[in-house]
């Protein structure tokens, strides 16, 4: 069972910066559920950063490669946004 992409980060994260994860968090989920954005993380990333499936939100879903996905959706018309 995945625990919701919380739990993980009280480990990594300062506490003062915890509600601002999950108002974050919360408000991915609502761009996920109501207006459908999907959202996808790398594999490679989780594993460079020692994150486990299950430590991630539900909704993500997981991109074996970024890299090719990526250019997939480029060519099919959409862009890339980073966030930093």
């Amino acid at each position: 069972m995945r625990s919701h992409g919380f739990s993980a980060y009280k480990d990594i994260v300062d506490d003062e910066d915890i509600p601002t994860i999950k108002k974050a968090q919360e408000s991915i989920r609502r761009l996920a559920k109501e207006k459908k954005v999907k959202i996808i993380a790398c594999a490679m990333s989780w594993e460079a950063n020692a994150i486990e499936p299950k430590e991630v939100l539900p909704f993500v879903t997981i991109s074996e490669n970024s890299f090719i996905d990526t250019i997939g959706y480029q060519n099919n018309g959409y862009a890339l946004m980073t966030f930093k």
